[in-house]
């Protein structure tokens, strides 16, 4: 789950200049020359001042002028304050004393930092700089603070715009000083070094960042100094973030554990320092320093594979600042308990993630801070996630629907992207559930909304979803309601030739095609394949480029089923004589395909030695370069399949032990469906070498992995699976373990809504249950 940044630990600007005590504006400027806008109508894109009186109260009284800047500011937009500073500048070209002068430069100062809002760095770091050429007087105190604190803003901005020699350099000035005595000049310097903290990092320069952190730890600290004490507090802070990134560089290398492991727990030790000395602390800045530390203890306790003490760190953020209504603990608070929340479903701990949502949404729902609603929305997910791994399929659909209602009114692009997730999530639970119609069309209401509302960028799961729509449709009425909605968003995207949208097009009208193949269409299917492949030559697309080549396959699919097996043998071995199918890993999925087929055509005609050949190149190619799982273990099925129909049970059984020694762990779904049907071919190949006890032994391997999976269509196969044992059994005179297995098999899925659990049900029942009119 991603995690972004916190608030800034502390503001990048301080006000280091004290004003004149401020005036109220009418006093400053007669009502009449404020609220004519006759008078001037043109100043400040017509805002109602006048900038000849403003101009006049600034020379008259220069003690007053800053203060009458910030009232000025106050009263008007961003953008009218941009063209008001710009034009006060320009006015106040030659400041007839040191107050016109810091006036000035306050104006500067403030232009620049609306701009750097405005988001045109360029024109503020041209006013900083217009500020830095300036020639301040030798003795004021003030125009040297209002230089220092511009090259700081300065700094941080040249740090926003990757311009990080520059800003080291700036750094570097304000901190090559002792530590100063004047409270004013201590925030500078110690900003400064926080600063330059960020420029090592980004730069990953952890030797020169550690470095300094190491000599601010050894400098004196006193407690009555709150200003050295935040000091000490950034340093260790940063001390351990800079071991913590030696750390995570250390992981993903895999070459040094010993080091690995010494630069954590110097990493911890710091923190804990840290947390130790200023866990009791009310300085705002140094609670911004230690929630960023206990989320930086959770994270290498998680890389040291420690997740009980990680979710205890993050307990211990949310303990101490769940109450503190400042924005940026609010958001490390509601990080927290995300990042809890995603730790424990990943640990399989999904009821306690579960209660840990509740009370995350029960306490923050109300928070409305857009970082709080984003973490809230992903806690959603991750609650909906563990409540699925439950086999909890209604609580599921019940947070999907409160995640979308929370979710009604949002526009932003990852507010879409969510939605879009949620919504097909939502149409997966409606058909394990057995409401494949409601899926259906909630299927087809996702498309219609979110077709056209990613125009930059390809959303993978409206591609899902296209699948999905034709693979599952059945029935005239869903077919014909596809083939409309289909067509509508072809004739949405033909006019339109940018290449995210062409892509979407091309995989619209393979989508189409396709859905005249699984609607029994085949000759229009025919044809649609035909014209996809000529578009698609006509103007290429390298995300779509699998498509020719999986329409190839069903246009042989399409020949098969008409019984002409030469020309869809011809149409296979025409594409895979193209040598771009073994050019990338996702074309190697294409000729995946093909060979399958391939297989099976021989399979079809009982030509069991030359099914064999096409499965043995696909299982080749992916023991070289691991890729299509679910592809490896489908052939490796389908090749036991062939063995034990050429009296070849041995070979099966040793094919089934090899693949389960290198296919382990598997957990999604294809992989898991195949891996069942390879166990249960070797079941049957030691059933034929009159092995029954290995047979039941395999059946129960099948039975114990799967048993807790919920997702469609294992169970079918341990249903199937438990009728086998049974007949097997059976034939071992072993009558009432028979029966219980018959029982278990009725007991877990009799409620199921799937027409091919029922049928197994049925089949156990009459196993123990004989109709009494029957012989």
């Amino acid at each position: 789950m991603p995690h972004p940044c916190l608030k800034k630990l502390f503001a990048t600007a301080l006000c280091l200049v004290i004003s004149a005590p401020g005036m109220a504006l009418a006093s400053l400027v007669p009502d009449d020359t404020v609220i004519q806008p006759k008078i001037a109508p043109h100043f400040t894109t017509g805002h109602p001042l006048n900038e000849a009186a403003i101009m006049a109260f600034a020379r008259q009284h220069p003690e007053s002028c800053q203060a009458m800047l910030r009232q000025i500011s106050d009263q008007l937009p961003p953008d009218n304050q941009i063209f008001f500073y710009t034009s006060f500048v320009q006015k106040l070209v030659h400041p007839a004393n040191e107050d016109l002068l810091l006036c000035k430069l306050r104006a500067l100062t403030f232009l620049a930092s609306r701009q750097a809002q405005a988001g045109t760095p360029e024109a503020a770091l041209a006013n900083y700089d217009a500020i830095l050429k300036m020639a301040i007087p030798e003795k004021s105190l003030a125009g040297e603070r209002i230089v220092q604190a511009t090259r700081l803003r300065k700094a941080s901005l040249l740090t926003q715009t990757g311009q990080m020699e520059q800003a080291q350099r700036l750094f570097s000035q304000l901190l090559d000083v002792p530590f100063p005595q004047d409270p004013v000049e201590k925030t500078l310097w110690v900003e400064a070094f926080e600063g330059q903290m960020r420029v090592f990092l980004a730069q990953n320069n952890a030797a020169a960042g550690s470095a300094a952190c190491d000599r601010v730890i050894a400098a004196p600290h006193p407690a009555e100094d709150d200003t050295a004490q935040e000091r000490y507090a950034i340093a260790l802070y940063y001390k351990a973030v800079f071991l913590a990134r030696q750390v995570a560089l250390l992981h993903r290398a895999h070459t040094d554990a010993p080091a690995e492991q010494a630069a954590s727990t110097q990493a911890l030790a710091t923190l804990d320092t840290l947390l130790t000395t200023f866990l009791h602390t009310q300085d705002l800045a140094i609670q911004h320093t230690l929630a960023f530390a206990l989320g930086t203890k959770a994270s290498l306790l998680v890389l040291e594979k420690k997740p009980d003490p990680a979710v205890a760190a993050l307990d211990t953020l949310v303990t101490i600042f769940a109450a503190n209504p400042d924005s940026a603990l609010q958001n490390a608070v509601a990080d927290a308990y995300g990042r809890k929340i995603s730790l424990l479903k990943n640990a399989g701990k999904y009821q306690d993630a579960i209660k840990t949502f509740s009370v995350f949404d029960r306490t923050m729902g109300q928070n409305t801070q857009p970082f709080v609603q984003q973490t809230r929305l992903a806690a959603v997910d991750a609650a909906a996630w563990s409540e699925h791994a439950l086999g909890h399929t209604q609580r599921t659909l019940d947070l999907l629907n409160y995640g979308l209602g929370l979710m009604a009114h949002g526009e932003a692009p990852e507010d879409r992207e969510r939605q879009v997730s949620f919504a097909y999530e939502k149409t997966e639970d409606l058909r394990e559930l057995g409401r494949n119609t409601e899926a259906f069309y909630q299927k087809i209401d996702l498309l219609r909304t979110f077709y056209n509302r990613f125009p930059t960028r390809i959303n993978v799961t409206l591609l899902w979803t296209l699948k999905d729509i034709y693979e599952t449709a059945s029935g005239t009425d869903n077919c014909n309601a596809a083939q409309a909605l289909f067509d509508d968003l072809l004739a949405q995207g033909e006019q339109d030739t940018a290449p995210t949208r062409h892509t979407l097009f091309l995989q619209t009208l393979y989508a189409r095609a396709s859905l005249s193949y699984f609607c029994n269409r085949k000759a229009d299917a025919f044809q649609q394949f035909g014209s996809f492949i000529t578009t698609f030559r006509a103007q290429p697309d390298q995300f779509s480029q699998i498509l020719p080549y999986l329409a190839l396959h069903r246009q042989g699919v399409i020949l098969a089923h008409q019984n002409r097996n030469d020309a869809a043998m011809a149409v296979y071995d025409q594409a895979l004589a193209d040598p771009a199918l073994l050019g990338t890993r996702e074309l190697r999925v294409a000729a995946n395909r093909i060979l399958l087929a391939k297989s099976f055509l021989y399979s079809q005609e009982k030509q069991w030695e030359k099914v064999i050949p096409p499965l043995d190149l696909l299982m080749e190619r992916e023991a070289q370069k691991p890729f299509a799982r679910s592809d490896y273990l489908l052939a490796a099925s389908n090749r036991m399949d062939a063995l034990n129909h050429l009296h070849r049970p041995q070979d099966a059984v040793a094919l089934g032990q090899e693949v389960l020694r290198q296919m382990q762990p598997v957990r999604f779904s294809p992989d898991l469906r195949y891996l069942a049907s390879v166990l249960d071919n070797m079941a049957d190949a030691q059933q034929a070498l009159k092995q029954p006890e290995q047979a039941l032994a395999t059946y129960d391997t099948l039975i114990t992995r799967f048993w807790s999976m919920h997702a469609s269509p294992v169970p079918r196969t341990v249903a199937r699976v438990l009728y086998r044992k049974a007949r097997l059994l059976q034939t071992l005179g072993k009558p009432a373990a028979a029966n219980a297995t018959l029982d278990r098999l009725i007991q877990t899925f009799q409620y199921s809504p799937q027409p091919q659990m029922q049928a197994w049900v049925i089949k156990a029942w009459d196993e123990t249950h004989p109709h009494p009119f029957l012989p």
